[in-house]
């Protein structure tokens, strides 16, 4: 695990190359990007039947990107949160009645303190420069009846796992997280000092379809060193890490003053 700034720099970087290109291919510049997501993101909100969303709710995304989870949430103050957002907001369709907004998860300065009633923080927390100030600042923005939505691969492979314990593998297998999880104890475990776990489940099923869709619609635009690239990140995700993506729905715990 490694939480430094050059990492999570570096990690931004990737990050921005990854949606410029996508920007370039995007075929109808008129569509709201996040439709295309639509599936999966309306799969995760189907599982979280515990969720009320109301008008007079207020739901942030984090880490959000152009394709933000809170698009498909029909009621509500809807809120995006990014270090990046200026560059999606220049390059992208996005959803309307959605408030985006350029910042980390570790401030979420556009959130007034206890006005959330739900943060969802979707493939983001492993991404991020320091995961206890994240935990504490998401706990002050929410509701004490709110809810954390967390969805975050963790790692299934015992060797990889062993390894890191001896060294920093991450850091040659995995150099665009800061953060990495081998199980899902581990997860809560990360932010017990904050908040209580309600329940999490397996969504590779989720994930996996989303990334066929995805692969269906690159096909026609396949270039060789696009297919070594997805080479790589197989052997990277499924052979070294063998990730799986977990949902997690946690409560905030109530502190002592």
């Amino acid at each position: 695990m490694s939480d430094s700034s050059s990492t999570w720099t570096f990690a931004q970087e990737r990050e921005r190359h990854y949606y410029e290109t996508r920007a370039k291919t995007h075929d109808d510049k008129q569509q709201v990007y996040a439709e295309f997501h639509a599936p999966f993101w309306k799969g995760i909100l189907a599982k979280l039947s515990e969720l009320e969303f109301r008008d007079d709710g207020v739901y942030v995304d984090v880490g959000c990107g152009p394709n933000p989870i809170v698009a498909f949430v029909e009621h509500g103050r809807r809120v995006g949160v990014d270090p990046l957002m200026p560059f999606y907001c220049e390059n992208f369709v996005l959803p309307p009645e959605f408030e985006p907004h350029e910042g980390t998860i570790e401030e979420l300065a556009p959130i007034k303190d206890g006005e959330a009633n739900i943060i969802f923080s979707m493939n983001n927390i492993d991404h991020i420069k320091h995961l206890p100030t994240a935990v504490a600042t998401l706990h002050r923005k929410l509701r004490p009846d709110g809810h954390l939505v967390i969805s975050v691969n963790v790692v299934g492979n015992p060797l990889t796992a062993l390894s890191a314990k001896m060294f920093d593998i991450y850091r040659i297998a995995d150099p665009t997280h800061t953060y990495h999880f081998h199980s899902p104890q581990e997860v809560a475990q990360h932010l017990a000092s904050h908040f209580e776990m309600v329940k999490y489940e397996v969504i590779e099923h989720l994930s996996e379809e989303m990334q066929e869709r995805k692969k269906q619609r690159d096909n026609q635009a396949r270039t060789m060193r696009g297919m070594v690239r997805s080479s790589l990140k197989f052997v990277k995700n499924d052979i070294i890490l063998r990730e799986s993506l977990h949902l997690f729905l946690f409560k905030p715990k109530q502190l002592a003053s």
